[in-house]
Parts: C-alpha cells; structure tokens; sequence
C-alpha cells in the first residue's frame, strides 16, 4: 500500500508535492499503529512545524503512548534516548557536525 506513495515521493518534483504525498505516508502510519490495539488511538493528522511551512506526524506522541504502556522493568532500564542521535537532537548544526554529535553520546 505504500509503495505507490513513496514511488511518488520520488517522482515529485517540488518539496511542496513531497511533503503531500509524504503526508499520506505518515497518516497512514499512523494509522496502522493505531490499528494494532497497542495504545489508546492517537490523532492520525500531520501538523504543522512550528511556524515554519512544513507538516509533521509529532512521532514522539507515539513513542511516549508505546513507552506509558512497557512494562518490563528490564526494557525500562534502557536509556530513553537509546538508539541513533537525530532521534533525540533537533539540531541540524549538531546533526551535520559529526564530532559534535560523539559529544552528545558522552
């Protein structure tokens, strides 16, 4: 079912097309992890990036719904950040400076 939209993705030709047809692919997403009973339903609906003219899923909504429901004292130890930097760094000077993001591992 994805397929289609991501071969779409890469045919646009402008980032506003992009984001359309990227947008799809979020809320469908979205909607495939509500379908999986696992969390309370969340809104399936992009929004807008703060001020700026970009739509986003907010995917840490379901990250933290996910995390509200593991209960394996275990799994709770790990690190909450635990996984790639750009997951917890929104900071494209960090991002594009790979020394500075060995830093944020320290």
């Amino acid at each position: 079912m994805l397929l289609p939209v991501f071969l779409r993705v890469f045919e646009s030709r402008s980032w506003q097309e992009r984001e359309k047809h990227l947008t799809t692919a979020y809320e469908f997403v979205a909607g495939m992890h509500n379908d999986l009973g696992i969390t309370e339903p969340l809104s399936t609906k992009v929004s807008q990036f703060y001020e700026r003219p970009f739509f986003v899923i907010k995917a840490e909504r379901f990250v933290k719904a996910i995390r509200a429901t593991i209960t394996s004292a275990e799994v709770l130890a790990l690190p909450e950040n635990l996984g790639a930097v750009d997951q917890f760094v929104d900071s494209t000077d960090a991002l594009n400076e790979p020394a500075w993001s060995k830093e944020l591992y320290k």
